[in-house]
C-alpha cells in the first residue's frame, strides 16, 4: 500500500506540473475589474464547498475523534490528489490514507463508499432531471450501477455473509478456505464500519450532500457563464460533470484545470497557515 500511495502521489505531481507548465486556462482568461469580484465569489464558494465536505467527513467520524487539524490536512491532501487523478482513481488514495488514519482499512473504505454513495444518489437526481430520462452518459451508468449495487449490498449482507462463510465451512478447514474466511470477515468489517457510520446519521449527510452540490452548480454557472462566457444550463452542468470525471481531452478541459488552480492556491495558503500556527505554538 505505501508503494501504491507514492505512485499516486508522484501521479498527481506530474498531472500539477503538467497543468502549470502547459495549460492554456491563463491565456484564455482576459482578467476585467469585473471578473475580480466573480473569481472573488468562485473562491467564497469553493472554501464553503470544501468546509461543508469536511463537516460531512468529520460527522461520519465523530468517535473517532481525530484532531482538527490532522483531519483538515488529511482532506486537502485526498482530495486535491484525487481532483487531480483521472477517472475518480484517487478515491483508492484516499481509502488507504483514511484507512491508515484510523488503524483499520476496512474503516477507510466504509467511509469513502460512504461519502461517495451520497454523492452519486444527489448527482443522479440532478442528472435525471436535466435530461428527463432522455440522456444516457457514460458517467449516468456508472452512477446508477454504483448506487444499486451500494443498495442491494447493504440489504442483502447478513444473509450472504452466512450463506458464503457456511458454503466455506463445509468444505473443510484448508489453507484456501482459511483465506476465504479472512476475506469473508474482512467484508463483514467494511459493512459494520459503514451500518455504524450512517447510523442516526444518514438524515443529516443527505441534507449536506444537497447542500454541497446546490453550491457546484452556483460555482460552475460562475466559472463556465460568468468567468468562460459560455453558456449554461442544468443539462450542460451534468455535460460538465461528465467531463470532470475524465479531465483530460474533454470540452471543459480549461474549466478543469481553473478549479484545479484555485485549489492548489487556497489549500497552500491553507497549509502554510496551519504549519505556521504549529510553530508559533511550539515556539510560544
Amino acid at each position: 500500500m505505501k508503494y501504491f500511495k507514492r505512485i499516486i502521489e508522484i501521479i498527481a505531481i506530474c498531472m500539477v506540473a503538467y497543468i502549470l507548465i502547459f495549460s492554456g486556462v491563463v491565456k484564455n482568461i482576459q482578467i476585467k475589474y469585473e471578473d475580480i469580484i466573480i473569481i472573488g465569489s468562485i473562491i467564497v464558494i469553493f472554501l464553503l464547498i470544501h468546509i461543508l465536505r469536511m463537516f460531512r467527513l468529520y460527522i461520519l467520524l465523530i468517535e473517532e475523534k481525530i484532531p482538527i487539524k490532522e483531519f483538515v490536512k488529511l482532506y486537502m491532501k485526498t482530495t486535491f490528489i484525487n481532483t487531480v487523478i483521472p477517472f475518480k482513481l484517487g478515491e483508492f488514495y484516499k481509502m488507504i490514507c483514511y484507512g491508515e488514519k484510523l488503524k483499520s482499512f476496512s474503516a477507510g473504505i466504509s467511509l469513502v463508499w460512504i461519502d461517495r454513495f451520497f454523492d452519486s444518489v444527489i448527482l443522479m437526481i440532478l442528472m435525471i432531471v436535466a435530461s428527463s430520462f432522455k440522456i444516457i452518459s457514460p458517467i449516468y451508468v456508472i452512477l446508477s450501477l454504483f448506487i444499486v449495487f451500494s443498495i442491494l449490498i447493504y440489504l442483502t449482507f447478513e444473509n450472504t455473509y452466512k450463506y458464503f462463510n457456511l458454503l466455506v465451512l463445509e468444505k473443510g478447514r484448508s489453507k484456501r478456505s482459511t483465506i476465504y474466511l479472512e476475506i469473508i470477515d474482512e467484508t463483514k468489517k467494511i459493512y459494520k464500519k459503514a451500518r455504524n457510520m450512517i447510523k442516526y446519521r444518514s438524515v443529516p449527510v443527505i441534507f449536506l450532500s444537497a447542500l454541497i452540490w446546490g453550491f457546484e452548480y452556483l460555482i460552475a454557472y460562475l466559472i463556465i457563464n460568468q468567468l468562460f462566457n459560455m453558456e449554461f444550463s442544468l443539462s450542460i452542468f451534468t455535460d460538465y460533470i461528465n467531463d470532470v470525471f475524465m479531465i483530460f481531452n474533454t470540452k471543459y478541459v480549461n474549466i478543469s484545470e481553473f478549479n484545479i488552480g484555485i485549489m492548489l492556491i487556497i489549500f497552500v495558503i491553507i497549509y502554510i497557515f496551519i504549519k505556521l500556527r504549529e510553530r508559533k505554538n511550539k515556539n510560544g
